[in-house]
């Protein structure tokens, strides 16, 4: 079995994102611990609360723009067509840049009144507004991981999210005790998104250099020029209308899973509720940042697979990831629960010691079902049916946010919690379409592992 994964390319591709994902969860639960002891319950929940609310203003502007190109560029890759690459990146380069530009705009309109409404502190629009300049400073990092996602270069993909984690917790913790204002939290936040991107481009180089010296081609990862001139060979249409459903699948899952809850218990119980919640979802996305790996490396893999025509191979391929991935995260799970409680008493402030571990104990079986979904957004991509994905999503979405809604209205931060415990199961619909998708498809063929009624795109995107 260990041989199998060792020779396996998606094994190896995928191994050094789950070092990087761990590093990752790692350096959160340390900038957790510090903003715990430096701001106080209150003060983390109000920056908590700030961080939900441009995640929400973000949310609703943001699309897949980066996994389209991801994909796009792995396809080109496997054709060996460096123009595509450079077109796609390119894309990606200009449309974020647009994004970015008139979401900061909204951002002075939309913000400031929204979080009068809902908020007492008026802190927590202010802080949203300044973290909307966040994706501007972060385009140079979001392009050149974009590139080495979809060439398959994890190891300096993860070497690259390693850094930045590393500078962001520095950043964050330094800024606050220097200015010795809560403030410093958003101040370090934006100054780890620009050390981010002058990172990114420092890494690409050196891959670039890299990969130059291992093959007498050209190097298939453009150069930065050569990005910048590729703005201009893609029309926005191209990939919008694919980015703007990718978008949309992944930010009804962010809404409703991360945003709306963070905010309702902010509404219902406080800013320093929601840092207890917000804290415990922490601690529980410890073991299911090891499906970033899975998932992310599952983009061009998938991708590639297309070509092949091969829905068999396809099928085995995607349960394997998801089964991997959910006994990986079951597993991890069973270890780091009855550690919450040892850990809180020891690196957290007194009053976190009873609220954080009783949120835990709640949300743990909805992000037990969560662990087998590594694969769900990379099947979507790949065979084209985004707006089933979209569909569902939008179905059991909301309604998920109006449960969330009336359990804190009636019964306070415990009905939020159980809300979205409920939530994360529902899930398991996506399941269900994708194994009458496989069975619809291979019995059409009549068992075989191929032909043109295999994986290959449709023009329809949710036949």
């Amino acid at each position: 079995m260990f041989n199998k994964l060792r020779k396996s390319r998606f094994a190896r591709d995928a191994a050094p994102l789950q070092v990087a994902a761990g590093v990752t969860s790692m350096g959160n639960l340390a900038s957790t611990m510090a903003l715990a002891f430096l701001l106080g319950a209150r003060l983390q929940g109000t920056f908590y609360l700030a961080m939900a609310l441009y995640s929400l203003f973000y949310l609703l502007g943001n699309v897949g723009l980066s996994t389209v190109t991801v994909s796009h560029v792995a396809k080109a890759i496997g054709a060996n067509d460096r123009g595509s690459v450079v077109a796609w990146l390119g894309f990606l380069l200009k449309a974020s840049s647009l994004l970015s530009l008139v979401m900061l705009g909204l951002a002075f309109l939309v913000l400031p009144p929204v979080a009068q409404h809902f908020y007492e502190d008026p802190r927590v629009g202010e802080w949203a507004i300044a973290l909307c300049f966040l994706p501007l400073v972060e385009i140079p990092r979001v392009v050149c991981a974009a590139a080495l996602q979809g060439t398959r270069r994890m190891k300096d993909l993860a070497q690259l999210e390693n850094s930045v984690e590393a500078t962001r917790v520095l950043l964050i913790v330094s800024l606050i005790l220097i200015t010795g204002r809560a403030e410093g939290a958003i101040w370090g936040t934006l100054a780890a998104g620009l050390a981010a991107s002058i990172l990114a481009l420092v890494l690409y180089r050196r891959a670039r250099r890299d990969e130059s010296s291992e093959s007498e081609r050209k190097s298939l990862l453009p150069s930065l020029r050569e990005i910048l001139q590729g703005m201009r060979v893609l029309p926005l249409r191209e990939g919008l209308p694919q980015g703007i459903q990718v978008g949309f699948m992944r930010n009804v899952d962010a809404l409703v899973l991360d945003v709306a809850p963070t905010l309702l218990m902010g509404y219902f119980a406080g800013p320093a509720s929601a840092a207890y919640f917000r804290i415990a979802q922490r601690f529980l996305r410890l073991p299911l940042m090891l499906l970033q790996g899975i998932s992310r490396t599952a983009v061009p893999a998938f991708s590639n697979l297309i070509g092949q025509r091969d829905l068999a191979v396809f099928r085995q391929a995607f349960y394997r990831a998801t089964m991997i991935g959910g006994g990986m995260i079951t597993l991890g799970l069973a270890v780091a629960i009855p550690l919450v409680p040892y850990v809180t008493r020891t690196f957290f402030p007194h009053d976190y010691w009873d609220e954080v571990p009783f949120y835990t104990y709640v949300l743990a079986a909805g992000f037990a079902v969560t662990g087998f979904s590594s694969g769900l957004e990379s099947f979507y991509i790949a065979t084209d049916r985004v707006g089933v994905a979209l569909r569902i999503g939008f179905g059991l979405g909301f309604p998920c946010i109006v449960l969330m809604f009336l359990g804190g209205f009636f019964f306070g931060a415990i009905g939020v919690a159980v809300g979205m415990s409920l939530t994360m199961m529902v899930g398991l619909c996506h399941h269900t379409y994708i194994a009458w998708y496989f069975r619809r498809k291979l019995g059409a063929e009549g068992g075989s592992s191929g032909g043109a009624t295999g994986i290959t795109p449709t023009p329809e995107v949710a036949s």
